[in-house]
Parts: structure tokens; sequence; C-alpha cells
């Protein structure tokens, strides 16, 4: 199993918490500095979560050939995705701000909007509302996340991996498991108890992922594709 699987699912946990920042503050002129603060967040937790992905997978020649011939292609012609990589590369070596407030009026009530400042050597995207796509790109990720969980689960998530069935599956024995959780040969081993029970055993001691609300929130569905209403 991808022991180090837990950084992605904290790495999707913190993009989404700095999503969550900018799509809950008022919108106002006086808040402009901070939408940049945590747009800024937002696209660097955003580009280390592919990172964390390529990181867990080294080695794992499966996942490796899933993110070379269907999640590079994707991100690298994608235009929100393109854009946003580009905004966290001027980030890096130039810095912000990359949000302008703009106001207009509804009638007799202004209305603030927030937008994407034209910046030298980035290609625009027709998209005016920075939050907005700021939501959508967030939402490309977490699709490529949960496809990482329903193609991979058996290999990445402790869930599916640290089951009876996935044992007998890949050949593995209840000895094999414990070794792996960090217990001695034969922890569970009591007579008259079977292997499956023993895989329960363990499994009580495990923490399973906690990333299915936000999947729940922007896709309705669980990390697995579950439909969820």
């Amino acid at each position: 199993m991808a022991k180090s699987f837990g950084i992605v699912d904290f790495k999707l946990q913190e993009t989404e918490y700095f999503l969550s920042k900018l799509q809950n503050l008022s919108a106002k002129y006086e808040n402009v500095y901070k939408v940049n603060y945590y747009f800024n967040a937002f696209t660097s937790a955003a580009r280390t979560l592919t990172f964390s992905i390529q990181a867990c997978s080294k080695g794992i020649a499966e996942i490796e050939s899933w993110y070379e011939e269907f999640v590079q292609p994707q991100l690298t012609t994608d235009v929100r995705s393109k854009y946003f990589k580009s905004v966290r590369d001027k980030q890096q070596h130039v810095g912000g701000p990359f949000i302008v407030a703009f106001g207009a009026y509804s009638g007799s009530e202004r209305v603030v909007f927030y937008e994407f400042r034209r910046v030298e050597e980035i290609e625009p995207i027709k998209e005016r509302d920075a939050i907005e796509s700021s939501r959508k790109y967030f939402i490309t990720l977490l699709k490529i996340v949960q496809e990482l969980y329903i193609n991979f689960g058996h290999i990445v998530d402790p869930e599916k991996y640290f089951s009876y069935e996935n044992m007998v599956k890949i050949g593995k024995t209840v000895e094999c498991f414990e070794e792996q959780l960090g217990y001695p040969k034969g922890y569970t081993k009591v007579d008259g108890v079977t292997d499956e029970k023993r895989v329960d055993m363990l499994r009580d001691q495990l923490i399973f992922p906690v990333v299915d609300p936000i999947f729940i929130k922007y896709l309705k569905q669980d990390r697995f594709g579950n439909s969820i209403e």
C-alpha cells in the first residue's frame, strides 16, 4: 500500500480550506487584499496537491502510467488549469496581486466582483469571476483525486486495502498486514479466530480517510463515486 497517501488527503483539505476562505469573504473593496492572500495560498496548495499525488505514487507503475497518460494531458490542455499553473509560477518568482475588485450597479445597489488582473506573460482566460473560476479549478483537481480512489483504492485507501477480500486477492496474509501496520507477526492470532475476523480486528485500529465531506460538498458523491443526496 502507498503508506504516504494521507499526504494527498491533507493537501486536498488544505486547498479546500483556502477556497472556502475565498468563497466566504464578503465582496467589498476593502477585502481585495485578503482575497489575494487567500488566492495565493489556494493556488500554492492546489499546485502541491498534484505534486503530492506524483510523489506518493512513485514506484507504483499502474498509478504512474495513469497519471502520465490521463492526468498530465488533461492539466496541460485545459485552459483554466494552465492559467492557474502559470499564476502559481508567477507568484513563486515575482509575486502578485492577481485579483482586482470591480464595482457595478444592479439597479440602485452597487455590487463588487473580484476579477483576474491582466498579468504580463500570462495568457488571460475569458472567465471574469475569479472566485468561481477558482471553484471550478478545484473541482477539476477533486475529480482527479476521486479517479485515483475509484481506480486504485485497493492500493492507496486503507479502507479498501486492509480488507479480507483484498488480502486474498493480492496474495497477502494476516501477518503481512500486521507487519505493515507496525504490529508483530501473530499479534491478532487467537485460537478459534478466523483470518477474516483477525483482519476486522486490525481494521478497528485504523483511521480511514476523512475527505468524503469535501467530495460530497462539491460533487454530491463520496470519494469512490457513490452518489450522496
